[in-house]
């Protein structure tokens, strides 16, 4: 009788440490699975990091480009205004000569 609960808690004691292996096994394919993940999604953190640093950059350059082209045509809008404000100047005192030309003819 006492072999045969001996027996049991023995089987018992089998079965319990090849469960508890299979679940240690079970847990460590999943830490693995995780470890794996976790590396995939910092290499992606890293090169959309990397992406957004370029894009700041180039959005930098383009921001210096755009506000040298907007000083550039406001000296442009200014020369040109200077220019009309000239010609105008010269054609109304081109028109006078003419008329004084013509009153003396």
């Amino acid at each position: 009788h006492s072999d045969a609960v001996i027996r049991t808690l023995e089987e018992l004691q089998t079965s319990f440490k090849e469960h508890a292996q299979s679940i240690l096994t079970d847990e460590n394919g999943k830490q693995h699975a995780h470890d794996i993940e976790v590396v995939g999604y910092n290499s992606m953190i890293q090169v959309l990091e990397a992406s957004i640093a370029e894009l700041n950059k180039r959005l930098g350059e383009a921001t210096v480009s755009k506000e040298e082209s907007e000083k550039l045509k406001s000296e442009k809008n200014a020369d040109m205004t200077a220019q009309q404000n000239f010609l105008a100047v010269l054609t109304e005192s081109c028109e006078k000569k003419a008329t004084n030309w013509d009153q003396r003819s």
